[in-house]
């Protein structure tokens, strides 16, 4: 099954994932969703070239298990082989195949959070020229300059706006 490539592939590092076989592995079509990305990266080429950058920033995975439902999705828990600033990460991929077993998505998630921002950095320093500014802000307007994300229904149905 492709997963188990793909797995053997991302702990072999640079060497496994920048080879035609890995290459192989996804669809045409295949996209990916990060967690440093507000948007998913659509198309195999943009896919790989995001991916890669990611693994080359994040660290190659450490698989620790693997779960298959049978058909068509394979869920991958992973530890960092090396250390971002002393902290290991950990993550999940989830991987989707389509009917000719090819990886038509991939769904990263990742942790500790405080880790996963400051990998987002390096990874927007490395990699934000490919990709436009709608991948990576999450308002056009930014969190601390649009005070309407900061409200919030209540239980009994009004709205509380938090204090600046």
């Amino acid at each position: 099954m492709s997963y188990q490539r793909f797995a053997e592939l991302t702990e072999q590092g640079e060497s496994g994932v920048k080879t035609e076989e890995f290459e192989s592995l996804f669809a045409p079509d295949a996209d990916l969703y990060s967690p440093f990305l507000v948007k998913h990266v659509e198309g195999k080429s943009l896919t790989l070239q995001f991916m890669t950058e990611a693994f080359s920033n994040v660290g190659y995975p450490k698989y620790t298990h693997q779960f298959y439902n049978g058909t068509d999705t394979a869920v991958l828990l992973w530890e960092s082989q090396g250390r971002v600033r002393g902290h290991q990460v950990q993550g999940t991929m989830v991987l989707t195949f389509d009917e000719n077993g090819l990886i038509r998505a991939a769904k990263s998630y990742l942790r500790p959070l405080q880790v996963v921002n400051m990998l987002r950095e390096y990874l927007f320093a490395s990699a934000g020229a490919k990709l436009s500014s709608d991948y990576w802000k999450a308002s056009p307007v930014g969190f601390a300059g649009d005070p309407s994300l900061l409200t919030h229904p209540t239980s009994q149905g009004n709205t509380v706006k938090s204090e600046s």
